[in-house]
C-alpha cells in the first residue's frame, strides 16, 4: 500500500532522473544522476516522517507495485540501498 509520503525515482525521458509523488503529474524535483535523485527522495521522505523511496526503471512505470527496488526511509530505516 502506498503512503502519501512515498516518493518514486524515475528516469526522465529527456535525460536525468525525477523524484515524483504518487498522484502528481509533475515531478517534485529533477536531478542529473539516479544517485542524486535517490538521495533527494530519501531526504524528502525522512523530513516527512518516513515512507518508501521506490526506484523505477522508467517514468511510464511509476505506479505502486512496479518498483525495481523499494528502500525504506525514515527513523530507524537502513540507508544502505543499492544504487
Amino acid at each position: 500500500m502506498s503512503s502519501d509520503n512515498d516518493r518514486y525515482v524515475v528516469q526522465h525521458a529527456g535525460g536525468g532522473w525525477d523524484v515524483k509523488k504518487v498522484g502528481l503529474e509533475c515531478p517534485v524535483s529533477h536531478h542529473e544522476t539516479r544517485s542524486q535523485a535517490q538521495a533527494a527522495a530519501r531526504a524528502m521522505v525522512s523530513h516527512l516522517g518516513g515512507g518508501e523511496v521506490r526506484i523505477e526503471a522508467s517514468a511510464r512505470h511509476a505506479a505502486p507495485g512496479r518498483a525495481a527496488h523499494r528502500p525504506a526511509a525514515g527513523p530507524g530505516a537502513s540507508r544502505n540501498a543499492a544504487d
